[in-house]
């Protein structure tokens, strides 16, 4: 769940603000919140804390004239005491959530395109030697995912560029869909959408990605992509593996995988302790899932490997899940064909303070906010957050209504929403 700031003010009231606010692009919308809460912190009528460890870490609200601009940002020397997987831990004492800039690490936008920043050795060919020879250490974020340490916090990672592009993809297949044209059971709504209208925004160095992509088709294609590689990087390729279609040696795992558009399996391998690193990043959830990484392919005597490697598990209609629970939902809203997304950056809405649903239902008037909560109730923290959700998107009923479903103490779903 998302890092929360803890905002108390002196007469008793207490807000919630989570630090994927600074996601949204709304530099106004930033700046309409933070100006009057750094009015409050200048009199000293309210305080704020990183909700992000135990005991919380205070902050402080700051405002620059010269740029206009407010943030919060951690006080000095206090950076060490947040958890690692936040972003004030990076040890910088400048590190800040501001109203110009938006919080996402790895992704700079300009004129419409999107560069991604990730670490070397996930796609250059030259370290393939380095990365077999001296498996990356790896330290567990608080999404589960298991990322580089030696990764700059300012930098992506292959999981988060495979699921942002899939669940665009997602999004922009329903946002076109129609009751007789919905994505269907072999995702290839999703994939068509991925590769036609998400891949050439992004870029990887020189290369744009829909340049370096590898579809699925035969496997000699991998060779001539990375020779046009103008930044000397591997192939970059989504595929589907849709059930356990997996075989091991020593040191590998050999994966069938294929593209929505071929009916052909690919073999594939994977580093051993890539591929255990991406499964229990996922928590084990089982297939189907897009595959995404960088691979390469030197010989006709040996299959494409991977350099680098992501799972991201899907309901069976192509839509990314975080649980097997969310799947479940999933799958029945796609059953129904209704129209459901998982906002991301543009479909954010500021006044959820950064608290970003599992799902938005946009077929019901007004739209549905959809929550599935899932771990236990020993989790004391998660349920934390979970009633501070419950309690903010309530409040918010003049524009959207909320669905949950407690899926933690074993109860089915409940109803679905009725159709607009």
């Amino acid at each position: 769940m998302e890092h929360i700031f803890e905002i108390k003010h002196t007469n008793g009231k207490k807000e919630y603000l989570a630090h994927n606010f600074f996601l949204s692009s709304d530099k106004e919308a930033k700046r309409c919140k933070l100006k009057p809460l750094r009015e409050l912190y200048r009199r000293r009528a309210l305080k704020i804390s990183c909700s992000c460890t135990s005991p919380k870490v205070k902050m402080l609200i700051a405002y620059r004239e010269k740029t206009n601009t407010y943030s919060i940002r951690t006080f000095p020397g206090k950076a060490k005491e947040h958890a690692t997987s936040c972003f004030f831990s990076s040890g910088n004492d400048d590190t800040s959530l501001a109203t110009d800039t938006t919080y996402e690490k790895g992704y700079v936008e300009k004129n419409g395109k999107i560069e991604v920043k990730l670490d070397s050795h996930d796609f250059k060919k030259t370290n393939t030697n380095n990365l077999k020879a001296n498996p990356a250490k790896t330290t567990t974020t608080s999404m589960g995912k298991r990322q580089n340490t030696s990764v700059s916090s300012y930098k992506s990672s292959v999981y988060a560029l495979t699921k942002r592009l899939v669940t665009e993809a997602w999004n922009k297949s329903i946002l076109a869909s129609t009751m007789d044209k919905y994505p269907a059971e072999d995702k290839n709504m999703v994939y068509k959408s991925l590769k036609g209208d998400i891949l050439w925004k992004y870029s990887i160095g020189r290369d744009q990605l829909d340049r370096i992509f590898y579809g699925g088709g035969l496997v000699g294609q991998i060779s001539h992509l990375e020779g046009k590689s103008k930044s000397n990087s591997a192939a970059y390729t989504i595929l589907l593996l849709e059930e356990d279609l997996t075989a091991e040696t020593s040191d590998k795992v050999i994966l069938s995988l294929r593209s929505p558009k071929y009916k052909e399996l690919r073999e594939i391998v994977v580093p051993t302790h890539l591929y255990n690193n991406a499964l229990s990043a996922v928590n084990n959830i089982p297939a189907p899932y897009f595959i995404g990484g960088f691979l390469t392919y030197t010989s006709s005597k040996t299959p494409p490997e991977f350099l680098s490697f992501s799972l991201i598990p899907i309901s069976d209609y192509g839509a990314p899940i975080e649980s097997s629970f969310e799947r479940t939902l999933f799958n029945k809203l796609s059953a129904e064909q209704r129209k459901v997304i998982r906002p991301v950056r543009e479909t954010i809405d500021s006044s959820w303070n950064g608290f970003i649903p599992d799902g938005l239902l946009l077929d019901t008037k007004p739209k549905t906010i959809l929550e599935v909560f899932g771990m236990s109730q020993n989790h004391l923290a998660y349920h934390e957050k979970r009633q501070i959700k419950i309690e903010h998107f309530s409040n918010l009923n003049s524009s959207y209504n909320l669905w949950y479903w407690d899926a933690f103490n074993g109860s089915s779903p409940p109803r679905l929403p009725n159709l607009n």
